[in-house]
């Protein structure tokens, strides 16, 4: 039985004028697998702190079917809307359209989360669609003193430094660059960075790694720590009375 013999009978006797009382057959259907954003893409790019829209759709179903939003936890989500609405095909048989939307503001921690709408009615339950974030953010920055090992140089040691950005899309080795006391370093791209004989002048300088990537700027900066040995001398005089 299909949508189509949604409809009132009655049986009549093909020799005489007897007919049975009229009867309403009402054919239920469940929902169809819903798509989300029209089913474009099952990776959303979305960006921090900027609010996105998704709508979940499903149609042929009778009655009109229920949805619902789950998150990356999958907890329900409360705050969806919800819309219904009977559309006639075109050979004229009537179902539900159902849709919901769903206002997310992502961040970095919804970064490969995914979002899942549900559909159901009395019929059945429809196949879950899903869509996963993929969160573009700009750098945060971390410089920190890796050699030597403890953060402390002596006079004459090679100094060591790395640059940690967290960004998305991450940064190419030529959107890292590097200074010392604001005065940039000729040449120097990458993640690392080395002073190859610290001396006590360089002792609490500042060096700082500058990161970009197309969502913006941001720096980290760490002070050169440098322990000196120092000699006494000593000078004895005689005096004479």
């Amino acid at each position: 039985m299909t949508l189509e013999d949604n409809a009132e009978y009655e049986c009549q006797a093909a020799n005489n004028k007897l007919r049975s009382p009229v009867a309403r057959v009402t054919v239920q259907a469940p929902p169809d697998n819903p798509v989300i954003d029209n089913g474009f893409a099952a990776i959303r790019e979305v960006i921090e702190n900027r609010e996105v829209a998704l709508t979940c759709v499903s149609g042929g179903s009778r009655p009109a079917a229920e949805m619902s939003w789950f998150d990356q936890d999958g907890e329900l989500i409360n705050g969806a809307s919800y819309k219904s609405e009977l559309v006639e095909d075109v050979m004229g048989v009537a179902s539900f359209r159902v849709s919901s939307t769903v206002r997310v503001t992502p961040t970095k921690r919804l970064h490969n989360a995914s979002y899942r709408c549900e559909t159901w009615n009395v019929a059945g339950k429809a196949r879950p669609a899903s869509v996963r974030f993929d969160v573009r953010y700009s750098p945060s920055v971390t410089v920190t003193m890796v050699r030597p090992v403890g953060g402390m140089a002596r006079e004459g040691e090679k100094v060591g430094f790395r640059c940690k950005a967290e960004a998305n899309p991450p940064p190419f080795a030529d959107k890292y660059r590097w200074f010392v006391d604001d005065r940039p370093v000729a040449g120097q791209y990458g993640f690392y960075y080395e002073l190859p004989d610290v001396t006590r002048d360089e002792h609490r300088r500042q060096v700082k790694c500058v990161v970009e990537n197309e969502l913006g700027v941001a720096s980290g900066v760490k002070s050169i720590e440098v322990t000196c040995e120092y000699t006494i001398m000593i000078h004895t005089q005689s005096l004479n009375f």
